[in-house]
């Protein structure tokens, strides 16, 4: 003899199973296609819209750099054709327009400003180095104590207009005033031996003039 088992196994579960995990796999797989597509386009937006950014704001520093060059090279030629006009050599007003360009590096102080100031002050003073230096002093002092470049403009429009052998008069005084170097006339009275109320007194007067502030 032999013996013969006939064995059958259930399938019924393992091939549920089997469909089971197929689909889960189907699901992930398509799941993460989506995903790396939308991830892809999401990454592709936004590197492209950061070029188009830095390339718009690259222009317009650009633009802006370009603007600024012949905005100051016009100022410069225009200057030197109004300091020629004026009867001023050109070596002086060249020496001049440098040693008045480094003395705004820094500062808030626009080139045409600046020159405009200047231009004021040499057509009353007649010397265009003594006109620099006033701007410059003016300046420096105004913006030191925390007065704007409008105020600077004021105070030296105000001064330009003054004769140079003539008093400093109250409203020129009380612009100088409110540009903000009252300790800068404090300074001028102390070393002038006096008060602040008899210098501005004295400068009223014309006991003091113009030239005697310009020159302290």
């Amino acid at each position: 003899g032999s013996i013969q088992v006939v064995a059958s196994i259930n399938t019924k579960d393992y091939d549920a199973g089997k469909k089971h995990i197929e689909k889960g796999n189907n699901e992930l797989e398509s799941n993460a296609k989506k995903t790396s597509s939308g991830f892809s386009a999401a990454w592709a937006g936004a590197i492209g819209g950061l070029v188009a950014t830095v390339a718009q704001k690259g222009f317009a520093m650009i633009s802006s750099s370009i603007d600024s060059t012949v905005k100051r090279v016009d100022t410069l030629n225009n200057s030197t054709r109004t300091f020629e006009n004026m009867g001023i050599a050109t070596t002086d007003s060249k020496k001049a327009m440098d040693a008045l360009q480094k003395s705004i590096k820094g500062l808030p102080t626009p080139l045409d400003s600046a020159v405009r100031g200047m231009t004021s002050l040499t057509a009353t003073y007649g010397n265009i180095e003594q006109g620099h230096k006033v701007f410059s002093a003016l300046n420096n002092a105004i913006l030191g104590f925390g007065g704007s470049a409008a105020e600077v403009d004021n105070a030296i429009t105000q001064l330009s207009q003054l004769p140079m052998d003539g008093p400093l008069d109250a409203q020129t005084w009380n612009s100088l005033r409110n540009s903000g170097i009252t300790p800068v006339l404090v300074a001028m009275a102390k070393d002038s031996g006096m008060s602040v109320s008899q210098m501005k007194e004295a400068f009223g007067s014309g006991e003091l003039t113009v030239q005697d502030f310009t020159d302290r």
